[in-house]
């Protein structure tokens, strides 16, 4: 694997990243418009529910799976599809409990196709791991947007013909099944069914278990906030605002995890940790991106709808947790790479806890602004250690694109404050300047971003 190959893998991963999150809104926008607000509520409790056990269960597998798929093609497979199974299998009788005992009446019926859609969703998810593992991402991106064509034209017709919330789950259940078929279709040229050994199932799903704490910190302070600020009588509207503030800083943020969770495989492959490089180019590259939000939030989040504009200064802060967010997910690659067992499981523990007692006490004063807070201690905290357990070369990886954001910040800020220059303009100039301060103190070179962007473009020619 060439030097920038993780780094082209990454990019487009997020890309992958995008276009799913993207067509998931717009979808959900559409078939709005041909039901009822009921049947809507319905389906997203479903499928919702399948997404959470599926997190759930999934422990942190997708980290061995990333590891290992170079390298023992001949049982990476079956091991884990067995596993994955297996843990699915035992939390059949919860999902049982939750649909018939929790929401009782409002998803009587959708119990077994709940069930079928949970099995397709694990076995996709060990299917996708494996082709990112051999950095087949352009595969996974061509099946992905098959899938998303099919559930979009499916859910939509099935709408229109009356189904409601049935129409709506099928197409998912659809995009599920042909996800599934097609990369298994392309997995199995590369990949043996056959099965570990005992000690080598013991040690894919211990690794998974390490993993578990960082991976569940997302989902807690991603997921779970949004619910938690429900319980704290937040007003719906506001926490629509917040939950679109939030997407936008996580696209942002998601271009140098992407880099840093493609730095796993080519590390494993080249038996180099790779992930301090990740971190150089992923920040270099994400600082423009985090002047961008803020010097106009409030310009940014107007372009979705003018109601949400009030969320600018919520933005901003989240914009600013970027930095430790990438911090961070560049160290959970790095303990990997190196088999620090110890260190995952402090910083993910330490990323759930500071988080929630930061929401806790913040979120009943500040509500929306408390919660961008505690994203921002979340993520500040647990990147203390993961830079204090990092090598020195990881300082300068994180200075230079820190001193980029703040010049091309106070670019902006001046400009604005002095001669009121145009917002457009103003964003545009503090763009300049923050590249300016990554290219002059060289983090990155304009040579580097070329010999990048060239091998996107170039044919992927994955490992077989």
């Amino acid at each position: 694997m060439s030097d920038n190959r993780f780094i082209n893998t990454g990019i487009l991963y997020f890309l992958d990243t995008i276009i799913m999150a993207t067509t998931g809104w717009i979808y959900w926008i559409v078939v709005s418009k041909f039901t009822l607000t009921s049947e809507i509520g319905q389906a997203t409790i479903v499928f919702s529910l399948v997404t959470t056990i599926a997190v759930l269960t999934q422990l942190g597998l997708e980290y061995p799976l990333l590891k290992e798929s170079s390298h023992n093609r001949s049982k990476i497979l079956g091991t884990t599809i067995i596993i994955e199974l297996t843990i699915t299998t035992i939390s059949i009788p919860f999902i049982l409990y939750v649909m018939n005992f929790v929401y009782g009446k409002s998803l009587h019926g959708f119990d077994s196709i709940t069930i079928v859609m949970l099995f397709l969703y694990q076995i996709g998810f060990v299917l996708r791991s494996l082709l990112l593992g051999i950095s087949a991402v352009k595969k996974v991106l061509f099946v992905d947007v098959i899938g998303n064509a099919l559930r979009f034209a499916s859910g939509c017709v099935l709408v229109i013909m009356g189904f409601g919330a049935l129409g709506i789950i099928l197409s998912f259940l659809l995009q599920y099944l042909v996800v599934a078929a097609v990369m298994f279709v392309i997995i199995k040229k590369s990949f043996d069914l056959k099965l570990g050994s005992f000690q080598y199932t013991k040690d894919i799903i211990r690794d998974g278990l390490i993993n578990t704490p960082a991976k569940l910190s997302r989902l807690f302070i991603i997921s779970l906030s949004i619910v938690l600020l429900g319980s704290f009588g937040i007003r719906s509207s506001a926490i629509g605002v917040f939950y679109i503030a939030l997407n936008i800083s996580l696209m942002a943020g998601g271009f140098a995890s992407s880099i840093a969770y493609m730095s796993i495989p080519a590390s494993s492959i080249s038996k180099t940790d790779l992930s301090s490089k990740s971190l150089r180019i992923g920040l270099s590259l994400t600082s423009p991106l985090i002047v961008a939000l803020l010097i106009a939030p409030k310009q940014i989040l107007a372009l979705i709808g003018p109601e949400y504009s009030s969320a600018a200064t919520v933005l901003m802060i989240l914009a600013v947790s970027i930095l430790p967010y990438s911090i961070v997910m560049n160290t959970i690659s790095k303990f990997n790479n190196l088999h620090k067992s110890k260190e995952l499981v402090i910083i993910g523990s330490l990323q759930i806890l500071t988080f929630l007692i930061a929401f806790w006490l913040l979120v009943p004063q500040y509500e929306t602004l408390g919660a961008a807070f505690a994203f921002l201690i979340g993520f500040a905290i647990s990147a203390i250690p993961s830079m204090l357990w990092s090598e020195r070369i990881l300082i300068r990886s994180v200075f230079i694109p820190s001193i980029s954001i703040v010049a091309g910040g106070l670019a902006g800020y001046t400009l604005n404050y002095i001669i009121g220059l145009n917002i457009i303009l103003t964003v545009l100039v503090s763009i300049i300047v923050t590249i300016s301060v990554v290219l002059g103190l060289r983090s990155t070179s304009i040579a580097e971003i070329v010999q990048i962007l060239e091998g996107i473009i170039r044919k992927d020619n994955v490992n077989k």
